[in-house]
């Protein structure tokens, strides 16, 4: 890989390594490159992006250098940047991010959106999120909704660490992580509201994904090894059992002709409105059911 010329003689600035990355980004095709290597940069030196440019002078270390090197090589064989930063940003929180975990997208915060709306007049709400992963969804509602009761439940056990961790890490008091298959058991509780980004891209369009998320995010959190609606027929025929009177089903959908389908299980099913919610592109994203 090609290096700074300048890194040898250990007087790279930062704004060397910017203009560096830019360069080497669009010489591999690529761009984004100064956006990138700022991202880079801050995560490397603990700082914000205006700081980078107040301090553009700056020398940098030997290991500096050579890890900010190391990750540029990760990202040009596709790594996702999440997992090499091992940070992301979700609903105003940052979080702790590894290869054991779907990387959360800005499309899944439009299922928060959805649920503070049906629950902003619900006291002390009981809240579940189905196939938690990270945690995102439930610690942001948990985080806006102090006075609620929120369950996290994923079947992998890697999964649940993460959220817990991300939990811990904005001293979230309100919530709890559980490992459970929503397959084969559900929760003995009830609630006003569950949640769930579940696994649905079908088996057979798994290879036509980006190769930073087919070679990289867990699969078990992107498919369901099937039509990419086996988690919607679970949810459509156990809600009933563990949502109170009025209490809401939220769920993210995935694009083309998932989104009908999803929304027809609900309509064969005994409840009392169900309708898809664009997100803030104006795609139809996001499901949402009342139960009677």
């Amino acid at each position: 890989m090609q290096t700074l010329t300048r890194t040898s003689e250990n007087n790279c600035r930062v704004i060397d390594l910017i203009g560096w990355t830019e360069k080497h980004f669009l010489s591999k095709g690529l761009e984004d490159g100064r956006n990138t290597g700022e991202i880079l940069l801050q995560h490397l030196l603990d700082c914000k992006r205006v700081e980078l440019y107040f301090d553009s002078e700056k020398q940098l270390t030997q290991d500096t250098i050579k890890t900010f090197h190391s990750w540029i090589q990760r990202l040009i064989k596709n790594e996702p940047l999440q997992y090499i930063t091992g940070t992301l940003e979700f609903y105003g929180l940052g979080l702790m991010i590894t290869p054991a975990v779907f990387i959360p997208r800005p499309e899944t915060e439009r299922v928060v959106d959805i649920a503070l709306q049906v629950l902003k007049t619900v006291i002390s709400p009981k809240i579940l999120d189905v196939g938690t992963g990270s945690g995102c969804i439930a610690i942001a509602l948990a985080n806006e909704l102090p006075g609620a009761s929120v369950t996290g439940i994923d079947i992998d056990p890697n999964m649940l660490k993460v959220a817990q961790k991300n939990a811990d890490l904005h001293k979230i008091n309100n919530i709890i992580f559980k490992q459970m298959d929503i397959q084969k058991e559900i929760p003995k509780e009830s609630y006003n509201l569950i949640v769930s980004n579940p696994p649905y891209i079908p088996l057979n369009e798994m290879s036509d994904l980006e190769k930073k998320i087919k070679d990289f995010e867990p699969h078990i959190a992107l498919t369901d090894g099937a039509d990419g609606l086996t988690f919607y027929h679970r949810l459509a025929s156990v809600a009933s059992k563990i949502l109170h009177s009025n209490g809401y089903l939220i769920m993210e959908v995935g694009q083309g002709d998932h989104p009908p389908k999803a929304l027809k299980l609900f309509k064969d099913n005994a409840f009392a409105s169900n309708k898809l919610i664009q997100d803030y592109n104006g795609d139809d994203r996001v499901l949402k059911v009342q139960s009677v």
